[in-house]
């Protein structure tokens, strides 16, 4: 868990540094970003996987302690998800 906190941070800089390069960029540098935005979705979609799969395995007898982390580590993945730049083509 600790880790992927550690990924989600890591990944809200990222995004958070590209927003404010944004108006500097040119389209080559925009190009890049989109790949590497793709390449995080990617990674996104993974921890979002892995979490349910952890509330999945532990079936009924996970403890609320283990949910409200994993639940809490879900909405940090989708908060992480929506602060990407508009590609303009829906992606």
């Amino acid at each position: 868990m600790s880790a992927t906190d550690a990924h989600l941070i890591d990944l809200h800089g990222r995004r958070e540094d590209r927003s404010v390069q944004a108006p500097y960029m040119d389209e080559g540098d925009r190009e890049i970003y989109f790949q590497e935005q793709r390449e995080e979705d990617a990674c996104l979609d993974h921890m979002g996987k892995a979490m349910d799969m952890v509330v999945q395995v532990a079936g009924a007898g996970v403890d609320n302690y283990l949910r409200v982390t994993v639940e809490g580590t879900l909405k940090r993945v989708a908060a992480v998800r929506v602060e990407g730049l508009d590609s303009g083509d829906g992606g």
